[in-house]
């Protein structure tokens, strides 16, 4: 289930664990924002759990080298899986 689609990632529910995605055109920012992301769900009363970094196909390759942008084929996506505090 998607609950929600941000500029900080995708949240989904599956079971009784959360799940943050984020897409990344390179390695470099992925690695530079992770800390930070880990820091941020620790704040919004989430317990970080463990985190997987995979190679995805980038669903705008077409429409960016239509527009002539610098893109790749393939992406990294960065997900980590959470359990939720409460209140």
């Amino acid at each position: 289930m998607n609950i929600a689609n941000r500029n900080k990632g995708r949240i989904v529910k599956q079971g009784e664990f959360f799940y943050l995605e984020k897409d990344y055109n390179n390695f470099h920012d992925l690695l530079k924002e992770e800390d930070l992301l880990i820091n941020k769900i620790e704040d919004n009363n989430f317990i970080y759990l463990d985190n997987t970094v995979s190679l995805c196909k980038n669903p705008h390759y077409k429409l960016d080298k239509l527009y002539r942008k610098k893109t790749n084929k393939l992406n990294y996506k960065n997900t980590f899986k959470l359990m939720h505090t409460g209140f």
